[in-house]
């Protein structure tokens, strides 16, 4: 993959996490004829109603992927601050 294309893929995913960290605000500002595809995005197998639960059979694959980021963004150590670093 180029380093261009993956620089594209890298923004794409960072703009569709920043625009799904507040799902109400996002559902809202949809045009009710772009619900219908934003419901399968969440849910492409639907949803089921079971033992008082609301529940999916499948997360689809961008879920994963954004899980995958965030835990390797969690991994990495924090920059220093202001504040003095102390010895080992």
């Amino acid at each position: 993959m180029s380093r261009l294309v993956l620089w594209f893929f890298t923004r794409a995913t960072d703009l569709a996490q920043a625009m799904l960290v507040d799902l109400p605000r996002c559902w809202n500002r949809l045009e009710p004829q772009h619900r219908p595809q934003f419901i399968t995005a969440l849910y492409p197998a639907g949803l089921t109603y079971e033992d008082g639960t609301i529940g999916t059979a499948e997360n689809p694959w961008w879920m994963a992927t954004s899980a995958a980021i965030a835990a390797e963004k969690m991994a990495l150590v924090p920059p220093t601050g202001f504040e003095p670093v102390l010895p080992a």
